[in-house]
């Protein structure tokens, strides 16, 4: 599943009408550190494909800016948050500790990566990949200079 979802954000990357959502509110700022640390949160628990399955996905999403990297560490950090371990916390503690435990885990994925952000900013550098708007130009131009 994990693949077939990171062909398909890939494939829509390439489109114009895909949403560069790495950069809603400014390269850099902090409001679009928190937003995208905040829904790559909720994505991570709402895909579900833990554990190996979300590894196409946040690849897909770095390389077409659909989440910068705070999203992409806290999608990482939250997909371990699956809806099958809330069952079992509602299970083992009551109700509010089970909500209290999982609201627990899902802010510390966005501190996480908003923490991890900031200490690379600190150091004096953003982490970022090639987006894949830019590779296919550049793969498009070398084709054509090799006359294909």
């Amino acid at each position: 599943m994990g693949i077939v979802l990171g062909g398909i954000i890939l494939a829509a990357g390439l489109r114009g009408w895909w949403v560069v959502f790495a950069d809603v509110f400014g390269h850099a700022t902090l409001s679009s550190d928190l937003i995208n640390a905040l829904v790559g949160a909720v994505l991570g628990i709402a895909v579900s494909l833990s554990p190996v399955g979300n590894l196409p996905v946040i690849h897909a999403l770095f390389k077409t800016e659909g989440l910068g990297y705070p999203g992409i560490i806290s999608f990482c950090l939250a997909s371990a948050i699956h809806p099958r371990d809330i069952r079992t916390y509602v299970r083992i503690f009551d109700r509010s500790q089970a909500l209290v435990l999982s609201g627990l885990l899902f802010g510390a994925a966005v501190l996480g990566g908003l923490g991890s952000t900031w200490i690379y900013a600190a150091l004096g550098f953003r982490p970022n990949l090639l987006p894949v708007r830019l590779a296919g130009s550049l793969i498009r131009a070398l084709l054509e200079a090799l006359g294909f």
